[in-house]
């Protein structure tokens, strides 16, 4: 709710906000997310109750679409289709994003 508010109120200021917002191995604690919320976007990221139900309903609607894959994260979303869970190994996520992305593994300073 509070990124979807810093976007609303100041979308320039949105990148910043969700960077700082994944920095580290956990999330910050929701004191410090609303300080840096407010921060970047005022006093409306707690005060507007619009900003509240809209973020309510697009985050349910979110679910709503993601629902029906019934699985958990991640989730890789492709023009030819989706591809659910984790790969067992790094070389299977080469070949994933090789073979759906036409990307090529960049050549290392040993070759």
């Amino acid at each position: 709710k509070l990124a979807y508010a810093v976007w609303k109120l100041r979308p320039e200021k949105f990148a910043e906000y969700h960077d700082w917002l994944m920095k580290g191995d956990k999330a910050p604690p929701i004191y410090q997310a609303k300080t840096k919320a407010m921060e970047l976007a005022g006093d409306g990221v707690l005060m507007d109750k619009s900003i509240e139900a809209e973020s309510g309903k697009r985050a349910s609607d979110s679910a709503a679409e993601l629902e029906p894959l019934k699985i958990g994260l991640p989730v890789l979303i492709f023009d030819e289709g989706v591809v659910k869970g984790l790969p067992a190994s790094k070389q299977e996520w080469f070949q994933l994003f090789e073979a759906r992305l036409g990307l090529k593994p960049l050549a290392t300073a040993t070759n």
